[in-house]
């Protein structure tokens, strides 16, 4: 599966209010992850704030 498709994915569950508690983002492409996943997170978070408490940032290459 693309990472276009799995973003795509992440917001529609958003759409339909069926988000999960967590997510294991995993994958080859770091770049790719990382940027899908903040993204993902400040959405959730309804914010453009780039520095959150609220936010842990742990990513592994």
């Amino acid at each position: 599966m693309c990472y276009e498709n799995i973003e795509k994915s992440l917001f529609k569950l958003l759409l339909k209010d069926r988000c999960p508690q967590s997510f294991i983002f995993y994958g080859k492409n770091y770049n790719e992850r990382k940027r899908i996943s903040k993204e993902f997170a400040l959405r959730i978070l309804n914010t453009e704030v780039k520095n959150l408490r609220d936010m842990i940032e742990n990513y592994f290459s």
